[in-house]
């Protein structure tokens, strides 16, 4: 899909038998309403793969297995979008993952930005854009390594837990509170 993504109702079958449907999204994601599923022993693949930055939408239903994946290069931003769903979400090396949970990233349980029930992959090599509205933390699925790390949020962000950044750290706006690590 050269383009956008839009759904505000019915049914995207992205699989069905024991195939495995594969949708890569070169532009905007905006899921408000319908359904995203596979059915039998199949699964969904949805690959975010435009260079530069996509805006995520979120409310409609994922069900099944449904996996998710931002590649390398591209920009996903969730703003206060959920992705959910029974696949796996997979931020590649070389992707962003911008972040406005308050909740920050996740590895499981239904917080975060992120809260498919599969794994939930987010890669050293990656960067990291914290861009809420309200106060985060960055939450436990952040590494404690990282490539490029970016707090751009006038309320301020609390790490959990130490971090190294080998890459760029940006403070363009807000606290960032390191607290006792």
């Amino acid at each position: 899909l050269a383009g956008n993504f839009t759904m505000s109702g019915g049914v995207l079958r992205l699989s069905e038998g024991s195939g495995i449907g594969t949708m890569n999204v070169s532009g905007d994601f905006s899921h408000t309403s319908g359904t995203i599923t596979e059915t039998s022993t199949g699964s969904g693949a949805i690959k975010f793969a435009k260079v530069g930055t996509q805006i995520f939408t979120g409310g409609g239903t994922v069900q099944n297995s449904i996996n998710f994946t931002v590649n390398s290069g591209s920009t996903l931003q969730m703003g206060t979008g959920i992705l959910t769903g029974g696949g796996t979400f997979t931020l590649a090396s070389g992707g962003t993952l911008g972040i406005g949970s308050a909740a920050g990233i996740t590895t499981t349980g239904a917080t975060g930005n992120i809260q498919v029930t599969g794994t939930r992959s987010y890669n050293t090599g990656a960067d990291y854009i914290y861009n809420g509205t309200a106060a985060q933390v960055a939450g436990n699925g952040l590494p404690a390594t990282i490539r490029n790390f970016t707090l751009d949020n006038s309320l301020g962000l609390t790490l959990p837990s130490a971090l190294t950044v080998s890459g760029s750290l940006l403070l363009s706006q807000g606290t960032l509170s390191i607290g006792n690590l």
